[in-house]
């Protein structure tokens, strides 16, 4: 074998050997725009030159020529492999691209979700204040009626008007209870 073949078929050895390693871990080389650009084509491939791997360019006739010589199934298996580090290298920025996506999306989601949830605080607050401004009036009344009956009337009658006005309210202000006043029909119980 001559020198100039045998320093080809070393090169394109080594040219094989990184075709594996990008195809097996593509996040290794994705930003070689160099390879990248070679893998597009059978001819950038073979003109591929790095020489920190030992890889120099060549024709695409010597590649194809030195691999059907030398390689058991010729170049088919090798043109594969560029085939196959290039849609690695695709599929590895692809999912990159995707993984930052998501996070965007979530936390303009996430942002817009909080807003209406906000929102949706706001106007249960101004209902509640509404119910409170109004329970607060109908207790002066209350306390100024000195029959037992009419404030037992007055008390029934605010506190209607309370559940009706918490049932605007969004869910889990839209029901009276828990801690504080419960409100039940004929008489309001402090627990």
């Amino acid at each position: 074998m001559d020198p100039r073949t045998k320093h080809s078929l070393q090169s394109i050895q080594n040219l094989e050997s990184l075709l594996q390693l990008v195809a097996a871990s593509p996040a290794d080389f994705r930003g070689d725009a160099p390879l990248r650009a070679a893998l597009r084509s059978q001819s950038g491939i073979a003109r591929y030159r790095d020489e920190t791997r030992g890889i120099v360019g060549t024709s695409l006739n010597t590649l194809k020529v030195i691999c059907k010589e030398f390689f058991r199934d010729g170049w088919e298996p090798m043109d594969r492999l560029r085939k196959s580090a290039l849609l690695a290298l695709d599929t590895d920025e692809r999912r990159e691209k995707s993984a930052k996506a998501p996070r965007k999306a979530t936390t303009a989601a996430d942002l817009s979700h909080a807003r209406e949830e906000l929102e949706q605080m706001r106007r249960a607050n101004l209902i509640l204040l509404d119910i409170a401004s109004r329970a607060i009036d109908d207790l002066g009344e209350i306390a100024m009626v000195k029959s037992d009956v009419a404030r037992h009337r007055i008390a029934e009658d605010a506190i209607a008007r309370a559940r009706r006005s918490l049932m605007m309210n969004p869910p889990p202000f839209d029901k009276p209870g828990g801690k504080g006043l419960k409100l039940v029909a004929g008489s309001a119980s402090v627990r």
